[in-house]
């Protein structure tokens, strides 16, 4: 090596120093920005993560509310379920009086006939030809009270098994949860059908109780008939038969005072199951927007996540295209 060549070194050193220098500040400066960025994202995910716990909880306190709501829909059901049995125990017991005075009634008629009986041979003929006709008549009441009976049984079996239907099926929904807005609507179509069947019923119970009703006229009208040729018979039974028409009418008059009142517990009643029904349409109605309400925010948290993944992936390429940048620069 000759002297100039030696000398040029010399001469560039200074120059080399202050580039070597310069680019080794441009690198520290870059680390700094490199941490900086790293730091701000730790922070956004930091952000994020504590974002997603506050959803968390608050979707964790939205369920144990529904939890809540749905316990205590259970609890009104069940207090409904156990003042409706009340109520037809009520009803039976009512029923049961009923038969009983209407029992008393004919043993009190049946007393009378004894009594009229011994009065005279002449009406025995006549008064055993009433008898049979009582006796048929009873026979023919105890089997329609029979079959009434059993026939309220059965519908209240239907119910119960009804009843318990929807229960499980109700528990299949909330373990499935995937379709089951359709299953839903499909099960309301169903109540409605079932509760429109119910007032069906009801009204052909209502039906049959007036034809009761109507063939119990006819048959008091039968007996006032047979009592107004026995009047025409003879005259010396004339206080008698006076005292009897006083007793058919005051017995008449019961008659129609029960039928009043049971009148009047139908039409509350069927006024109670038009307000159940009407609050049941409400809770579902409720239920459905709430429903509604929690997919659509599911959705938004879903698009806001996709938003927040798109960014970061924008900056992590933005990122390592500068530090490619950098290098190029570096080496060049």
């Amino acid at each position: 090596m000759c002297m100039d060549e030696i000398y040029n070194l010399l001469k560039c050193a200074p120059h080399i120093r202050k580039k070597k220098k310069e680019e080794e500040e441009e690198e520290e400066e870059e680390e700094e920005e490199e941490e900086e960025e790293e730091e701000e994202e730790e922070e956004e995910e930091e952000e994020e993560e504590e974002e997603e716990e506050e959803e968390e909880e608050e979707e964790e306190e939205e369920e144990e509310e529904e939890e809540e709501e749905e316990e205590e829909e259970e609890e009104e059901e069940e207090e409904e379920e156990e003042e409706k049995g009340a109520e037809e125990e009520e009803e039976e017991e009512e029923e049961e009086e009923e038969e009983e005075e209407e029992e008393e009634e004919e043993e009190e008629e049946e007393q009378e006939e004894e009594e009229e009986e011994e009065e005279g041979e002449e009406e025995e003929e006549e008064e055993e030809e009433k008898k049979k006709k009582k006796k048929k008549k009873k026979k023919k009441k105890k089997k329609k009270k029979k079959k009434k009976k059993k026939k309220k049984k059965q519908e209240e079996e239907e119910e119960e098994e009804e009843e318990e239907e929807e229960e499980e099926e109700e528990e299949e929904e909330e373990e499935e949860k995937g379709a089951e807005e359709e299953e839903e609507e499909e099960e309301e179509e169903e109540e409605e059908e079932e509760e429109e069947e119910e007032e069906q019923e009801e009204e052909e119970e209502e039906e049959e109780e007036e034809e009761e009703e109507e063939e119990e006229e006819q048959e008091e009208e039968e007996e006032e008939e047979e009592e107004e040729e026995e009047e025409e018979e003879g005259e010396e039974e004339e206080e008698e038969e006076e005292e009897k028409k006083k007793k058919k009418k005051k017995k008449k008059k019961k008659k129609k005072k029960k039928k009043k009142k049971k009148k009047k517990k139908k039409k509350k009643k069927k006024k109670k199951k038009k307000k159940k029904k009407k609050k049941k349409k409400k809770k579902k109605k409720k239920k459905k927007k709430k429903k509604k309400k929690k997919k659509k925010k599911k959705k938004k948290k879903k698009k806001k996540k996709k938003k927040k993944k798109k960014e970061k992936n924008k900056k992590k390429k933005e990122k390592e295209r500068k530090k490619e940048k950098r290098k190029k620069k570096r080496i060049g």
